[in-house]
């Protein structure tokens, strides 16, 4: 499911994939990851389009751009709830979850 992690320091976009070889976006998935990271107090917003260098726009690369005052502690809950709930959500959908 996790397709690509790209980015530097605390700016980092995860891209979300049906097929790792394909690359075939996961966007349905990607809406569902990001409602139920709200519901758990995780705030990512995928809303804003990816738009790729052939033009094609898509929605399925999730911004994680904390504030910069983050605590480690905060930082390490909000990745917890990502995983637990790409976990969840991979599994619902049958698209195997990996690490990268």
């Amino acid at each position: 499911m996790i397709g690509d992690v790209r980015g530097s320091g605390l700016f980092i976009g995860v891209e979300l994939v049906e097929d790792r070889k394909t690359k075939h976006p996961a966007t349905d998935e990607t809406e569902e990851i990001v409602e139920r990271c709200i519901e758990r107090g995780l705030i990512i917003d995928a809303e804003a389009p990816y738009i790729t260098r052939k033009g094609d726009i898509r929605r399925n690369v999730m911004p994680i751009k904390p504030p910069l005052i983050i605590s480690k502690e905060d930082a390490e809950r909000g990745l917890n709830i990502l995983e637990e709930v790409i976990k969840e959500v991979s599994d619902e959908f049958e698209i195997p979850y990996s690490k990268g």
